[in-house]
């Protein structure tokens, strides 16, 4: 008998389900469409009536005017029925609507205006009223389907005409204005983001038809901004459901377009001061942020500071010229950075980083493509080496100046580190963009052993390994691609020995890292540095010297690693020593021996043995010392 019972309920939640789906359909949707439906076909039918000229342009407009009062009058008295409440008030949105625009096209179109002499104040003022009947109603039925029918419908009807004229635009103004009203006294937030969008559709819609009325559609869309504005920032003052994020969206779609739209219109009429535009709104979000930081809620202000810095941003490279916009945005982003961290502003701290970012792919993607390179002649007007030097200082010193704040919180952390990875890519950069390519090389290493002794003192040393593993990798390959291309070593000319010269560089470079990294725990990257330059190394004797003296080469440094590595317990240096000289070894047996005289041979088999016994004799005598070593 349960299972019974329970079957019928969820038959019954089912049935009322689908009853509701029905209900809405037939009550709310055929409402809906059947008025707006009506309210075209009213405008269609005084347009019908204008070409075939069946009564009086009087009569027409009375006769709209009375048809939508007595849809008002009728809604009205229905909706006192409970169970037609709805319906009777989407008649009345619709009537509104109707009259509305029968009053508006008393004047707006030429035939009507010439033979009803109906002047432009009348008409404003008879259109006035009706949006003020609206705004009653609406306000006290607190019924959002009237100003809904009222004033949406009466946008519609506004594109139902050809001659998108002045009073357009005063006839979207007051609607505007008056469904703000109704927004801001009965918190229908919702409602109001509709009514932004629909605004600035309408001027979109006015200024394709009618692109020459420069200061009137500028005032339009001015007056619309700083309505919405306070539209905003009353409703954000309410607790409401949804309301921070309706808010938000109200902000961001605002700024958007009014920014967008003024920037056009300016661009048309003064294109050299479209900048205006974005540096006034800098301006306006700032004061706002300032004005309502204690009066209106947290995240209504972290929008406005958020739109302010954007738009200080984008008038950079709108107001200076080329060169300095780089420079600019990297001033922003310092700018930005100590005022959050002063003033403890999480808001802040996230526009610096956005500057930053913007900041630091402007440095690397666009900088570098435009670099001139310094001469004597171009010291004081290049702009492109101090655009590189005040960006590198500005990302390394923005890095240990976050650090500082590092148990602040984890974004602080994380962009410590992107600061100065983003210094280093950009010094890189700067130096290959500067400098031939031996020396790039060299100081690339450089770079990287100063990263490395940075290392010893930063309590973050993985994110350090990674950056100076990163830097000698590069410089390593870079070495490793213009080898044949560098210059061999000569005594006549020491100095423009590069190969030697840079290898000698690197392989020190390498040699020193791998022992600062010998004093951690981790000994991966020491053996893989030290391997690196004993390589490197044992590659130079190849190419630098000749026959039998490239294994004399290779045996000299097997022994001295050998040495190294004893005295020191480096079992990589041990390693790597045995290596090499397994290679001197099979050097001499596979291919000297044949090259060299008798003499040649004997005295060079008698130096490997010597050598080999040498080497025996130390691992002799530090035993003891590797078998601890290899136990700990």
């Amino acid at each position: 008998m349960k299972k019974e019972r329970g079957g019928h309920s969820s038959v019954r939640k089912s049935s009322e389900a689908n009853h509701n789906i029905e209900t809405n359909i037939g009550v709310k949707w055929f409402a809906g469409i059947g008025i707006l439906a009506l309210v075209i076909g009213i405008g269609f039918f005084i347009k019908y009536a204008i070409e075939n000229n069946w009564i009086s342009y009087l009569s027409r407009i009375i006769l709209g005017v009375v048809i939508g009062l007595l849809l008002v009058v009728g809604g009205e008295l229905v909706s006192r029925k409970e169970k037609y409440l709805n319906w009777g008030r989407t008649l009345m949105g619709g009537g509104l609507a109707i009259t509305y625009f029968s009053v508006y096209a008393a004047y707006h179109f030429e035939a009507y205006r010439n033979a009803i002499g109906i002047s432009a104040i009348i008409d404003i003022l008879l259109l006035t009223a009706v949006v003020l009947l609206a705004i009653i109603l609406a306000i006290r039925d607190d019924s959002k389907i009237v100003a809904c029918g009222a004033f949406f419908l009466g946008y519609i009807t506004s594109f139902l005409s050809f001659e998108f004229q002045l009073l357009t635009l005063f006839y979207l103004l007051l609607l505007g204005i008056g469904l703000s009203i109704i927004v801001i006294i009965r918190k229908w937030q919702y409602i109001g983001l509709g009514g932004i969008l629909v605004t600035y559709l309408a001027y979109t819609y006015y200024h394709a038809v009618n692109p020459n009325d420069f200061y009137f559609s500028l005032a339009y869309l001015t007056i619309f901004f700083a309505t919405y504005i306070i539209q905003t920032l009353i409703l954000s003052r309410e607790d409401m459901k949804d309301g921070n994020v309706v808010s938000t969206i109200e902000n961001l779609v605002n700024a958007f377009f009014f920014f967008s739209l003024a920037f056009t219109l300016i661009h048309s009429e003064f294109a050299q001061f479209t900048w205006i535009v974005s540096l006034s709104l800098g301006i306006i979000y700032l004061i706002l942020h300032i004005v309502f930081k204690e009066l209106s809620k947290e995240d209504l202000n972290s929008v406005y500071i958020y739109l302010s810095v954007f738009f200080f941003t984008i008038v950079i490279p709108d107001l200076l010229v080329e060169e300095w916009v780089t420079i600019f945005l990297l001033l922003e982003t310092i700018l930005l950075t100590a005022l959050a961290f002063v003033n403890d502003e999480k808001a802040l701290r996230y526009c610096s980083y956005g500057s930053g970012v913007i900041s630091a792919l402007t440095l690397i993607l666009y900088e570098s493509f435009i670099y001139k390179e310094l001469t004597i002649n171009t010291i004081l007007s290049n702009s492109s080496f101090a655009t590189f030097v005040i960006g590198v200082v500005t990302f390394i010193g923005l890095a240990a100046y976050l650090s500082e704040y590092i148990g602040k919180d984890e974004d602080v952390k994380y962009f410590s580190i992107i600061y100065f990875y983003t210094g280093i890519v950009a010094l890189m950069i700067f130096i290959s963009l500067e400098t031939s390519r031996e020396i790039t090389i060299i100081l690339w290493m450089i770079v990287a052993l100063v990263i490395a002794f940075l290392s010893n003192v930063s309590k973050e040393k993985i994110f350090f390994r990674v950056c100076y593993s990163f830097v000698s990798l590069i410089a390593v390959l870079l070495y490793l691609v213009a080898l044949d291309n560098l210059t061999p070593f000569s005594l006549k000319n020491i100095l423009g020995s590069t190969r030697s010269i840079i290898t000698i560089v690197i392989v020190i470079c390498l040699y020193v890292i791998s022992m600062i990294n010998n004093k951690d725990k981790e000994k991966i990257l020491t053996q893989i540095y030290s391997w690196t330059a004993s390589i490197l190394l044992l590659i130079l004797i190849i190419l630098e010297l000749n026959g039998f003296i490239v294994s004399v080469g290779a045996v000299i440094l097997a022994i001295i690693l050998l040495s190294i590595g004893l005295n020191s317990s480096r079992r990589d240096l041990r390693l790597q020593g045995v290596g090499i000289l397994i290679f001197a070894i099979l050097k001499v047996f596979l291919y000297d021996s044949s090259q060299l005289s008798t003499l040649g041979r004997t005295i060079s088999f008698i130096v490997l043995g010597v050598i080999l016994l040498a080497a025996s004799f130390l691992y002799t005598k530090f035993k003891n010392e590797i078998l601890e070593t290899l136990i700990d």
